[in-house]
């Protein structure tokens, strides 16, 4: 299974700059299923298009998603562990001096990841896919939770 989804995201803290709303996200993601378990490596990178001052990306190492139904609409919880970081802030740029001070607002670090969603076949191996989720970051810097909510398209093969 492979999918693209897009949609929302926001910050569950008041620390600039994780409180800005980033309206425009992307993941690509790759899932292998056996039975009602998947198995799933996703990739997100969201940024701040109105000021265009903020560039975030997770990557989930793996995730593992349950799926509870089997037939055309099928409802899945998932659990996920990854890592995530600002790559761009007010100011400042990956790597350059102070980046990952706390004073600065940016965010690096291993996370969890859980959500829960929903696939639905629209046409043989293609199926739509509504996904809602949370995930915590930290380590280095500040600690980040960001919240979704995504649409997507997939194609089983």
């Amino acid at each position: 299974m492979v999918w693209v989804s897009a949609g929302p995201v926001a910050w569950a803290t008041d620390r600039h700059p994780q409180a800005d709303f980033i309206p425009a996200s992307v993941v690509i993601a790759f899932a292998h299923q056996i039975d009602s378990l998947r198995l799933a490596w996703r990739a997100m990178v969201a940024k701040d298009t109105g000021r265009g001052d903020t560039t975030f990306i997770s990557l989930d190492f793996l995730n593992v998603e349950r799926v509870s139904i089997h037939g055309p609409v099928r409802p899945y919880g998932r659990v996920g562990f990854g890592v995530g970081m600002d790559i761009a802030s007010p100011g400042v740029q990956f790597g350059s001096e102070g980046f990952f001070n706390e004073e600065r607002g940016t965010t690096g670090g291993f996370g969890l990841t859980g959500g829960f969603g929903i696939d639905i076949d629209v046409y043989r191996s293609v199926y739509a896919k509504l996904d809602f989720g949370l995930g915590v970051y930290g380590g280095v810097g500040r600690t980040s939770l960001p919240y979704h909510g995504r649409f997507g398209l997939g194609v089983r093969y």
